[in-house]
This record gives C-alpha cells, sequence and structure tokens, in this order.
C-alpha cells in the first residue's frame, strides 16, 4: 500500500497509465525510448470525471456547475461534523471547492495559485510521503499544476491541486488526467560529490558511450539502454548507498527541498519535519531554440558552449585510463550540452555535466519547469545502472524560446519504482460521493 484515499464527492478517480500512452506517442520513442516510458508510466494518474469548467466570475473563480459547487459546500459540514478532515479545511472549504491560495489569510504563500478540491481525502502511511504533481507529459497546457507534499498519516487531507492558469482567459476546461500521485519512500540521502570521488560512475558512464555505441547509432537507435536495464541487478559491495550527484564538468546542481506542503493546519511554504529532497540542475548555456514545424533550431552561447565542453575536458583528463579505447565520444555526448532530435520532432536534448547514481533497484524522476512555448518532458531513468541524465526539451510550434545560463533546467528526484507502483489503499466512498464502490477505478 502507498497511500490511503477515500472519496466524498464522486468526481475523481486513480488508475494506472501505459508507458505509450495508450499507443499516442511516436512510434520511434516507444521502441527506443525507454526512460520516456516510464516517466509516463510512473505512479497513479488523477482523472477527473466529471467534466466541467472552471470559470472566473467578478475576478474569483469559481466551478460554472452550481449543482457541483452546493455538493461541495453540503460536504464540507458533513467532514467536520464526523471528524473526517481537520478544521482548518472543513473552514476553508465551506464557501466552495475553489481556494484561493495567496489571496487573504494564505496571502504569505510564495506560490499563488488556485487551490482546486477534487473531492477525494487522502494520507500518507509508512511507504513515505505522498507527492502531488502534474500530469507529466498528458496533461492540459491551459495551466500548470504546482507539485505539493502530504505528510499526514493520521488525518484524512483533502486532496487540493494548486493550478495556475497559463494566459488571462476566464476559463479552463477540466476533464481527463489533471495530476499524479505517487509515495515517495525516504530512501537514501542525498549527497553532492565530485567524479573524482566516484571513478566507477566516469568508468561506466565511458563503457557505455564507447566507439562502438556511435558507431551503431549512425544506423538508428540502438537500445543499449534497454538492454542495460533488461538485465537483472548484480550483488555489488561497492555500489552507492546515497542517492549522488557526481559532477563531471561545470554543471550547477544543488540539493533543494520540495516546497509546498499541505498538511492538517493548511498549506504551507516549507516547514516539514522530514523533506522531501531532490537534485536541481540549472542551465549552463544560454540559448534561444525554436521549432519550424520540421526541426529544432538552437542558437547557443557559443563562447559559453566552448567554455563548457573545455571544463568537462579538464574535469574528466585525469580519470581517462590509457587503454587504447577512443573515450572522444563520451566527452563529447557532455560537453556538446545540445542534441536535437531528428527531422519532425519538436524535442531537444541537454546533457547536465554530472552522473547521478543510486542504490540497486532504486530510480531517478526527472521533469523541469513548464515554460510558455517549451517543456521538459517527464523521464524516469534507472540510475542504479545508468548514470547521465538528459533533459529532453518539447517545443510548442512556432514559438520562441530563450532560457538563459543559470536559469533551472530539471529536477532530480530518487524514488523506489516499487513503491510508487503499490496501488492505494480506497477506503469505502463516503454517503456524499455520487457514485457507489463499483464505478471507482
Amino acid at each position: 500500500m502507498s497511500f490511503a484515499v477515500v472519496d466524498a464527492l464522486g468526481w475523481c478517480s486513480l488508475a494506472r497509465r501505459s508507458g505509450d500512452l495508450d499507443g499516442s506517442i511516436p512510434l520511434r520513442a516507444a521502441r527506443a525510448c525507454a526512460p520516456l516510458l516510464d516517466g509516463n508510466a510512473f505512479g497513479w494518474q488523477l482523472r477527473w470525471d466529471a467534466a466541467t469548467t472552471l470559470v472566473r466570475r467578478r475576478g474569483h473563480w469559481q466551478l460554472l456547475d452550481d449543482t457541483m459547487v452546493r455538493s461541495a459546500r453540503a460536504c464540507a459540514p458533513y467532514l467536520a461534523a464526523h471528524g473526517l478532515a481537520p478544521p482548518w479545511w472543513c473552514e476553508a472549504l465551506a464557501d466552495g471547492p475553489v481556494i484561493e491560495l495567496g489571496r487573504g489569510p494564505l496571502a504569505r504563500l510564495r506560490k499563488p495559485a488556485l487551490g482546486l478540491w477534487t473531492g477525494l481525502l487522502v494520507r500518507a502511511t509508512p511507504a513515505g510521503p505522498l507527492l502531488c504533481l502534474d500530469a507529466g507529459n498528458r496533461r492540459s497546457r491551459a495551466f500548470v499544476v504546482h507539485e505539493h507534499v502530504i505528510e499526514e498519516r493520521e488525518r484524512w487531507i483533502p486532496l487540493l491541486l494548486e493550478l495556475q492558469p497559463r494566459d488571462d482567459g476566464d476559463s479552463l476546461a477540466l476533464g481527463g488526467e489533471l495530476a499524479t500521485l505517487a509515495a515517495i519512500a525516504p530512501g537514501p540521502a542525498r549527497r553532492l560529490a565530485t567524479l573524482a570521488e566516484h571513478p566507477r560512475l566516469a568508468q561506466a558512464h565511458l563503457d557505455f558511450y564507447d566507439a562502438q555505441y556511435f558507431a551503431s547509432k549512425r544506423e538508428g537507435p540502438t537500445r543499449k539502454y534497454r538492454r542495460m536495464i533488461a538485465a537483472p541487478v548484480e550483488a555489488d559491495a561497492d555500489a552507492v548507498t546515497d542517492a549522488v550527484a557526481a559532477l563531471a564538468g561545470d554543471a550547477a546542481v544543488e540539493i533543494e527541498a520540495i516546497a509546498r506542503r499541505h498538511g492538517a493546519d493548511g498549506v504551507h511554504d516549507g516547514g516539514s519535519s522530514t523533506p522531501l529532497l531532490r537534485f536541481a540542475c540549472r542551465n549552463a548555456v544560454g540559448f534561444r531554440a525554436r521549432f519550424d514545424g520540421l526541426r529544432v533550431h538552437v542558437e547557443p552561447d557559443a563562447a559559453a558552449l566552448a567554455r563548457h565542453a573545455e571544463a568537462i575536458t579538464a574535469r574528466w583528463q585525469p580519470l581517462l585510463r590509457d587503454d587504447g579505447e577512443d573515450h572522444r565520444g563520451a566527452l563529447w555526448y557532455l560537453g556538446k550540452y545540445f542534441t536535437p532530435h531528428v527531422d519532425g520532432e519538436p524535442h531537444m536534448f541537454v546533457k547536465p555535466a554530472a552522473l547521478f547514481a543510486t542504490p540497486p533497484g532504486w530510480a531517478t524522476l526527472v521533469q523541469g519547469p513548464r515554460w510558455l512555448g517549451a517543456e521538459i518532458l517527464r523521464g524516469s531513468i534507472h540510475t542504479d545502472r545508468f548514470h547521465a541524465a538528459p533533459a529532453v526539451f518539447g517545443f510548442e510550434l512556432g514559438a520562441r524560446f530563450e532560457l538563459a545560463a543559470g536559469a533551472p533546467l530539471s529536477w532530480l528526484l530518487p524514488y523506489d519504482p516499487a513503491v510508487a507502483r503499490a496501488a492505494p489503499e480506497h477506503a469505502p466512498p463516503l454517503p456524499t460521493a455520487a457514485r457507489g464502490p463499483e464505478a471507482r477505478a
């Protein structure tokens, strides 16, 4: 069991998602990009089954369906009377399922958003904190869903999505997959290190990106990564026990906590007793990019790119063995930094100059900011065996995108796939729910 859930209104359900998004991703990606498939299948998807619209009326947001608003208002005193939600939440939801975070008593929050109650109540378990984040590569592009963490194990917490509209419109369509839920095991400590401290990671990178890899790559996907992760993990007394980011160049990597927390006493920035920590990478080379419908065009800061490559060579030089092997490709993989996809695909790889490692059985979830015109696709990497962590950009047609050096690029969260895949425990729906247990996913 990964987390517990009870349905109070009958609006939403939880389901597992296929890695190929029910066959909707390009065939080349389905055949060759295992990290994309694993990222798509991460966690449990929250589906908004009672399709409706959020509208802005007289400067405030509310559900268009007044029946749904009345149902949510009527549910709040029921939750209070039966002790099913903490008093703060019962009071906050008394006026309806939408809470404007960043206004009034919640003006102290650093990130304003629309809080939308899903009609579900959730709580964490000993498996780990519950992480709520957007629906990944099949989400609505009309708004952003900000991530937050729920640690409460004893009391039910209303599952509130934090939405940020991407434009100044007065309506948002709600339906389909809106968010992802996953329990994240506390797991190993996060640690920054140098490449010299972890020469085995360096050797693993050199072994993977050998001359044969690049020779095969000219003919198409090598599937070398797929073969690697298909093999059983061998027992290794020298395997890392922490989640490590080993700097392999001038990469700017930090350890940060996922800031937003929903607790029994409301919505907070930070304040966790056991914060959920991840690695945060910043962009090393400023660039402009656009997708013209056929190709992704990249215009990097050429001088900064040259300095970036030189720093990588300097960091790696003491670790290269005089074994007769050609290691230029492995260093070029990192030093080139930008790699557009094939014609027709609006994607591009950017490779931070760091190698990431997790203990056996652990993986790393990779995602990043959602900008206007561009995004970082969600992926999951078996960092117990493979240690590079490219950020994959997706661009909108015609958008002219620019990212400065030092800007946030990607976030890497170590996690235990077995815990994230574990099914939630469904408590019986409340009498206030509009449907019976047989209609739930």
